[in-house]
């Protein structure tokens, strides 16, 4: 898993570096970081926090497990919160995986241990069974805890 996880962190940061640093949506405060990665079912799931954006990623045991699936193609997938709709993303180095968007742009999160905060938060309530009556994704920005729905950041 630390291999995997190591290489995402590693392609995103290039990605920044190479393509996004210079666009108004890159907030230099914050930097490419894997949060909370464990296994899951076919794979590991975690929080990928960068300066654009941050998303709970899906990264398959197998490099080969999704090439069936179209890039940008929607995907249900079944976490203890219940079944959670993922998009199918892909790149020449990593292969494929899936993501859930939790905040794009990211100028919301003053600090890295803000949005580590929230990406935290985000994953515990996804790998959490529902109490009952079913709750919205939230996540959390800023020092003033502003809140915002899941359907919100999309």
């Amino acid at each position: 898993m630390e291999k995997c996880v190591s290489k995402l962190v590693s392609r995103f940061k290039r990605i920044g570096d190479e393509h996004i640093r210079g666009l108004p949506i890159y907030h230099r405060p914050l930097q490419v970081e894997a949060v909370d990665f464990q296994q899951w079912a076919q794979g590991w799931i975690g929080v990928l926090i960068t300066p654009w954006f941050m998303n709970v990623m899906l990264l398959p045991r197998d490099k080969g497990q999704w090439q069936s699936l179209a890039v940008g193609q929607k995907h249900l997938q079944k976490l203890p919160s219940g079944e959670q709709e993922f998009v199918v993303g892909g790149d020449v180095e990593l292969g494929s995986y899936l993501f859930r968007s939790l905040a794009s742009p990211m100028l919301g999160f003053p600090s890295q241990k803000d949005a580590r905060q929230a990406a935290h938060a985000a994953l515990q309530r996804l790998m959490a069974p529902p109490a009952g009556v079913e709750r919205p994704l939230r996540v959390f920005a800023g020092d003033n805890r502003q809140e915002y729905e899941q359907e919100t950041l999309q």
